[in-house]
């Protein structure tokens, strides 16, 4: 995927425009950051602020990572929420 942070517990991912677009169908989506997605993610707040991010993302590659990431726990492999910078 494009810009990653990772601790001994967690892996940090950037949103891409890429990633965005495959949250539509979960399991490509999974398949493209590794990782198995919850169900009832992303919620209504952060599906509201990637619909103003993908394009804008889209729009300038250099504005990845200033906006949404993932938090993966590592041990499970497994989103466990997200924040944003």
């Amino acid at each position: 995927m494009g810009l990653n942070l990772t601790t001994d517990r967690l892996a940090l991912t950037a949103f891409t425009r890429e990633f965005i677009e495959a949250l539509a169908d979960r399991q490509a989506a999974e398949k493209l950051i590794g990782a198995i997605i919850p169900d009832g993610w992303p919620d209504a707040e952060l599906a509201g602020l990637l619909q103003v991010y993908g394009p804008w993302v889209a729009a300038d590659p250099l504005r990845l990572g200033y906006g949404p990431w993932t938090v993966i726990a590592r041990d499970r492999q497994a989103v466990v929420g997200s924040g944003s910078r």
